[in-house]
């Protein structure tokens, strides 16, 4: 399940790890509030959930959300965060996002 408030972005990562054999995208959510009424209907495996969105963060949403629902959640930002401020927030790993489509193949192998 991909979480992440930027159209461009979300489409972006949808066709890129929907491109590789072993992974299905189920769903998508357009903001953290979004997320947390689509994760228990969808049941995902695993998230990528952007950093930065409106409302509540990907980090404070994970500070809520994963003490109650383990699942892992797989970070993703342009900013410059630290990666242990993601880790510590319960992901299991923190990866930066493209900034165009020319560095997607790199992001998504």
């Amino acid at each position: 399940m991909v979480v992440d408030d930027s159209m461009v972005a979300r489409s972006m990562i949808i066709r890129g790890l929907s491109a590789h054999p072993s992974i299905e995208v189920i769903g998508y959510a357009i903001n953290t509030l979004d997320a947390k009424v689509k994760i228990p209907k969808l049941n995902p495996d695993v998230i990528t959930m952007d950093v930065e969105m409106p409302g509540k963060s990907g980090i404070d949403f994970l500070k809520e959300y994963l003490p109650q629902h383990p699942i892992p959640v797989i970070l993703v930002s342009s900013l410059n965060l630290k990666v242990f401020d993601a880790l510590d927030a319960g992901a299991v790993d923190f990866v930066r996002k493209p900034a165009s489509q020319d560095n997607m193949d790199a992001f998504v192998t």
